[in-house]
């Protein structure tokens, strides 16, 4: 069994100055991650390191803030950057989304994802089962419908969105969950859990 761990110090580094071409920003975003302790634990993880750098190029004014944000505003803020992400990659650059509207823009996405990190802790479970994924995903078809059947289906769209992992079954069935999934640390499955309890219970 193959023992996956995340981004060394150095390779923290490497990825920060690649990213940003060995720039001022770059050792502008190193000295905040080296600053805060959450912000440096996280940053282990390739997918938060990314949303790190996407988020201190996209948005400047917000690095002076990270020193006093909560984890929980950390991670709404890591989701929401994520989210502009996704969108503009699939949408165009030109094509932004207002930070009041993102949630309800991805409202099918969060509901699966903070729905299924509620399911997996209650099971006592960080790696989410086909059965847990395909339970919500009922839920998530009953309640979001298809207004036709030119519309993307409602699995195609969580699929895309990406952001659990595990997800890279190489099965021709793409109508439904076919792997295991986690995220991409335990906290954000807690701070999704705690999510889906205030918004959808």
């Amino acid at each position: 069994m193959l023992n996956v761990i995340g981004f060394q110090s150095q390779d923290i580094q490497n990825y920060v100055n690649a990213y940003f071409k060995n720039n001022n920003e770059s050792d502008l975003l190193m000295k905040k991650l080296n600053n805060n302790r959450s912000l440096k634990l996280l940053s282990h993880t390739p997918l938060y390191l990314r949303l790190f750098c996407y988020l201190s190029r996209q948005d400047k004014s917000n690095n002076n803030k990270w020193d006093e944000m909560t984890l929980s505003t950390l991670y709404e803020t890591l989701l929401k950057s994520y989210m502009k992400w996704n969108w503009m990659k699939s949408n165009g650059l030109n094509n932004k989304l207002n930070d009041d509207n993102i949630f309800n823009m991805f409202e099918m996405e969060m509901d699966y994802l903070s729905q299924i990190a509620w399911e997996g802790l209650k099971c006592g479970q960080a790696i989410i089962s086909c059965e847990i994924q395909q339970e919500v995903l009922n839920i998530i078809n009953n309640k979001y419908p298809r207004e036709d059947i030119s519309v993307i289906s409602q699995w195609s769209r969580i699929n895309s969105f990406g952001f659990v992992q595990g997800q890279e079954s190489k099965s021709k069935d793409l109508s439904q969950p076919n792997d295991s999934v986690y995220f991409p640390h335990l906290t954000f499955q807690e701070w999704l859990a705690a999510y889906y309890l205030v918004n959808y219970i």
